[in-house]
């Protein structure tokens, strides 16, 4: 990650008309290791020959988690066509590069399992409730950055989808998550809220070499969609 990060120019200023500008800040915090590249991808658009596929399909995945499905299909195509692009591919054929990506938005959604509406419904105010109103957390880092309600709903957006996604009810769940979307020194505060409730419940510390720390979840929420029942694939 640091050599790639090292290989890969600035982040390019956009313009706040530009659909993507609001959206770089979120790419950053999106990725696990709070690195930049997808949002020098984002602004900048593909930066040598040869690595069309990779950063585009890198691209798709981080999107899908930020906004809509529609949407972002909207806002690949105006990447597409609104970059300057280091790839032989979309000089030669950008109609085909087009096609290519909706096929990765695509094939990314068929592997997906959504969020039933119903279950974000019920989960949702429960956890902003529990950021307002909870004890024995700080709400504030050490320079007075507070906790912010969406980024702790976010970050119990995305356990509950991975719990759906893997179709079970224990699961170990790396330390890391819980400071996917706030910095370090919030991260135990965000455990304790997540935890605070009857949904999710801590069973067991981690194996060292072995697994993270194990979690149950209520079997309820993470429930696998009725066959037509609406989904979410990110928060909204």
């Amino acid at each position: 990650r640091v050599v790639e990060e090292r290989s890969l120019p600035a982040v390019a200023r956009l313009l706040p008309v530009d659909p993507w500008h609001p959206l770089l800040e979120e790419l950053v915090r999106h990725d696990k290791y709070k690195s930049r590249a997808l949002a020098v991808i984002a602004a900048n658009g593909i930066p040598a020959m040869g690595t069309r596929t990779g950063w585009t399909q890198r691209l798709v995945d981080a999107l899908l988690d930020i906004v809509p499905p529609e949407q972002a299909a909207d806002l690949m195509r105006y990447w597409l066509y609104n970059r300057d692009h280091q790839s032989e591919d979309i000089e030669v054929n950008v109609v085909g590069v087009e096609l290519h990506i909706e096929k990765l938005i695509a094939d990314r959604l068929k592997k997906l399992v959504g969020v039933p509406v119903a279950s974000w419904r019920v989960l949702e105010p429960r956890i902003a409730w529990l950021v307002k109103h909870g004890t024995g957390f700080t709400r504030y880092t050490r320079d007075g950055t507070p906790l912010v309600v969406a980024d702790v709903t976010r970050t119990a957006f995305f356990i509950l989808r991975t719990f759906i996604q893997r179709d079970t009810h224990q699961m170990a769940i790396p330390a890391r998550t819980f400071s996917r979307f706030v910095p370090e020194d919030l991260s135990p505060s965000v455990k304790a809220i997540l935890t605070g409730g009857t949904w999710l419940r801590y069973l067991a510390a981690p194996v060292p070499g072995v697994r993270a720390a194990l979690y149950k979840i209520d079997p309820v929420l993470a429930r696998q969609p009725y066959p037509g029942e609406a989904t979410l694939f990110c928060p909204v």
